[in-house]
């Protein structure tokens, strides 16, 4: 088991949901129909889920690091 490879993915992930919200926050100038408000709400419940995927994956990440450093000591 690697943390590293685990962080390297939720870091990804984490800036892929920055970069979308951000794109659609530009596209408020242009959109400015009821259509536009339904895609923001949408947006803004996948950044309230994909923040507890972050916070969950920190977690594991952790957890994986701890259990490293157990199965490293020696008895």
């Amino acid at each position: 088991m690697n943390s590293s490879l685990m962080r390297t993915d939720i870091q990804e992930f984490e800036k892929s949901v920055k970069k979308l919200s951000s794109e659609i926050s530009k596209a408020s100038s242009i959109w400015t129909d009821s259509k536009y408000s339904d895609l923001f709400a949408s947006i803004q419940e996948i950044a309230r889920i994909s923040r507890d995927v972050i916070v969950i994956g920190e977690r594991g990440c952790k957890s994986v690091d701890q259990l490293e450093k157990i199965a490293s000591e020696k008895y």
